[in-house]
Order: C-alpha cells, then structure tokens, then sequence
C-alpha cells in the first residue's frame, strides 16, 4: 500500500482496531507515511490502545492521528472501518452493528459454502438436471436427490428419487454428513 492508498482507504475516518496487534500494525502503517500524533511524536513509541482497548478507534487526517472510543465516533455519525491484517485477510468496513453483523454473516456464509474441485464440478455438471441437491450419509455413502432431502439421525431422506453413487464416495470431500443442510450443488458450479 502507498501513501495515496493509505489516504483514500483511512484518511478522515475512524479505523477501529479491536486487538492490540491491530492497533500496531495500523499505527505502523500510518507512520510510515508520516502521520504522527497531533503532538507530533511517532505513533509506534505510544498506540494508546491501552486506553480504550478493543473500543479503540484512531483517526488519521492532515498529517495527524488521535483516537478515542468507537462510541464517540458512533454518536458523531463518523464512517468507522474494522481495521483487518492486510495480505488477504478480511477487511469488513461498517457504519453500524447491524451492517456489520450483515457483512460477518456473508462472510462466515462463503467460507461455509463446499468447495468442489473442477473435477467434481464436472461430475455434478453432467449429472441429469433434475438433481440438484448432494448429501452424504453416517455411512459416508453420497447421494443425489431430485428434492430436498431432510436429515434424520443417520442419514438423508427425501420421497424424491435418489441416486447413490458408491464410486464417488471417496470425492466430494467438503460434504460431510454432519452438514446443517444438504447442498444445492447446481449454484456453486459456476464459481
């Protein structure tokens, strides 16, 4: 990230970090660019998390940074970004609790979601187009099913028809049996 990245992304909000680690990195990164506190000292000698912990919110504008509660910043209708450790983690920006626990879910949903490998799209894409849902048993046998099916204590069961394909058992690795919901597989096969 350049200096330019670092003012469009942070500059003239609150970049809330909940962990101290959070904190210092965010404050490093600041520093980098030469942002100091308002009093002019460095941000990585003093990240005055221990202040407000994990309500810690700091706001970095014109050269300088000071912080203060993510409750302030709520009340004063500021835009408040979830500061996430860059290189490919979760960065969420929220204006709320609401809009926040909305993101987290999305989130927690795609990371739930199976993850078929291209073969396995394969198989499930020349499967006949009536099925549509995959499950897999106690028994680790896998099923396809025209319907729906609903789980019971050791298996699937739907009234539809249901294929059991012995010779797929050891694929479809991320359908387990201790599954919530069986998957409707034809959504995911263009991902």
């Amino acid at each position: 990230m350049n200096k330019e990245e670092f003012i469009k992304k942070y500059e003239n909000k609150a970049v809330h970090c909940d962990t101290k680690e959070k904190a210092n990195e965010f404050l490093e990164l600041a520093d980098s660019f030469r942002f100091r506190w308002h009093g002019g000292d460095s941000l990585v000698f003093n990240n005055r998390w221990a202040d407000e912990k994990e309500n810690t919110c700091y706001e970095c504008k014109n050269g300088d940074c000071v912080y203060s509660s993510i409750d302030y910043y709520k009340t004063t209708n500021y835009e408040i970004i979830e500061y996430g450790l860059e290189n490919n983690k979760l960065t969420i920006e929220y204006t709320d609790k609401e809009d926040l626990q909305n993101k987290i879910n999305l989130e927690l949903e795609k990371l739930n979601r199976p993850q078929f490998t291209e073969d396995e799209k394969a198989i499930l894409r020349n499967l006949p187009k009536e099925y549509n849902w995959i499950a897999r048993d106690a028994n680790n046998k896998l099923y396809f099913y025209k319907n729906k099916p609903h789980k019971t204590s050791k298996n699937w069961y739907s009234r539809s028809i249901q294929v059991d394909l012995p010779i797929f058992k050891h694929i479809f690795q991320s359908i387990k049996f201790e599954d919530k919901e069986p998957c409707e597989f034809r959504k995911f096969l263009d991902e």
